[in-house]
């Protein structure tokens, strides 16, 4: 399957007022056919397991002009089978084409290949590089992924590290960061408590965090007043 034939089965499912409420979702220039993401991620997994099919599709250089097109491609790189070598390849080639949250979330949902130990550290290596890109999106996928791979006792310390380091201006990195800084504190309260009283986030994401964490149900009262404590003033 190429891009051109992708994008005219995706249109047979197109779903108008969808297309509208997407786009709202999520703002930029991007285009948007109206197909909602159980019915892509249906699809991609029937592509997925024709090799021809998913191979032909993933090299294609013809440009994806929509989103759907793009989450696409990158579904059928999550669920085809391949060994890791050319999976990791193929994420190489993928990540730097994310121009949108939706699209760098979802797919970031859809790697469950990392869930297995071994692959864990592999994923956690190849990340390294997109935390440190000027690339707004690259950071968003490094993050996420720690988001829904890594909240746990052996990576805390590191993550931490890299949100001290990490120094960009787009909203979609530091909503990103914050939104995981909540959920450490969901699973690790103390040490990422210590955290949000030493860190060198700037404001915003550091306050931004502490919200997070205090619209979680799951955080006792008296601890989001302890939070509250710690909120900066933006200068």
């Amino acid at each position: 399957m190429t891009i051109l034939e992708l994008r005219k089965q995706l249109f047979e499912y197109a779903d108008e007022e969808y297309r509208e409420f997407h786009k709202n979702l999520v703002p930029g220039n991007n285009e948007f056919i109206g197909v909602r993401i159980p019915q892509l991620r249906k699809l991609a997994k029937e592509i997925a397991k024709n090799e021809y099919e998913w191979h032909e599709l993933v090299t294609d250089k013809t440009e994806t002009k929509y989103v759907e097109e793009l989450s696409f491609v990158g579904y059928v790189i999550a669920y085809a089978q391949m060994d890791n070598e050319e999976r990791f390849k193929l994420l190489d080639d993928y990540v730097p084409r994310i121009n949108n949250w939706a699209t760098c979330d979802t797919f970031c949902g859809t790697l469950k290949f990392v869930d297995k130990k071994e692959n864990n550290k592999l994923m956690w290596d190849f990340i390294q590089k997109f935390l440190v890109s000027d690339n707004e999106f690259e950071i968003r996928f490094g993050v996420v992924m720690i988001l829904g791979y890594f909240v746990n006792v052996e990576y805390i310390d590191s993550a931490f590290q890299w949100f001290n380091k990490i120094n960009h201006d787009g909203y979609y990195v530091k909503m990103g960061i914050a939104w995981t800084v909540a959920e450490f504190y969901i699973k690790h309260p103390e040490k990422t408590f210590k955290f949000l009283k030493d860190n060198k986030m700037d404001n915003f994401t550091h306050n931004k965090s502490i919200q997070k964490i205090n619209e979680s149900f799951r955080v006792e009262k008296d601890k989001k007043e302890e939070l509250k404590k710690l909120k900066r003033k933006n200068k």
